[in-house]
């Protein structure tokens, strides 16, 4: 009750602390259920919606793959940020840990801009993957890819996971993803868990 008190005391409001805890939970740690507010003006700009067809269209990707994707990974909220400084539409994550530099086919992008210019996150995304057209085949395929390259046309069983990021700790940082699995975070994750959470 005294806390209650305070919080009225200071005029915060009960969505106001919905709204800190969306935004400072890991995008891999929830399912967005529902399109964000900045989302659905995405959706309704024509500038927007030309560019992304532009850019499908290019990697021979469907829009409602990009569209889905970037739903479950942002709430389509262009300026969503997790606790690991991966930031974006798709979450772009820095090359470095808690930097700030993405290298992607050989222009350096900076996820600090790319939160502020949706359009600049449709650039990015192309040059993410123009090394892998023709080779996307599914939604599946698509967010796999972004999660993680190099599971990209392994089989099911395939663990995620190298010797610089040991399976036990991808499995940890993405809790959602192995729970939407029915496995422990830390048990160690396959592609078919994967896509299990992509489509949840």
């Amino acid at each position: 009750m005294l806390f209650r008190s305070l919080l009225k005391s200071k005029n915060i409001k009960n969505e106001d602390i919905q709204n800190y805890i969306n935004q400072t939970l890991s995008t891999s740690d929830r399912n967005y259920t529902q399109i964000s507010k900045q989302g659905q003006e995405l959706l309704n700009n024509e500038e927007f919606k030309n560019k992304m067809n532009e850019v499908c269209d290019f990697l021979g990707i469907k829009p409602e793959w990009l569209i889905k994707m970037m739903k479950k990974e942002s709430g389509l909220n262009p300026s969503a940020m997790n606790s690991i400084h991966c930031g974006g539409l798709v979450g772009f994550c820095p090359d470095k840990a808690r930097g700030d530099e993405k290298l992607l086919n050989g222009k350096t992008y900076y996820i600090s801009e790319l939160v502020k210019s949706p359009l600049l996150q449709l650039d990015a995304i192309k040059d993410m993957l123009i090394n892998y057209r023709g080779k996307i085949n599914s939604y599946e395929d698509l967010y796999l890819f972004n999660f993680w390259p190099a599971a990209l046309g392994k089989s099911g069983d395939y663990v995620i996971g190298n010797n610089s990021i040991p399976p036990e700790l991808v499995s940890k940082q993405n809790a959602g993803i192995a729970r939407a699995a029915g496995k422990t975070p830390g048990e160690p994750i396959t592609v078919d868990d994967f896509k299990i959470y992509a489509n949840k």
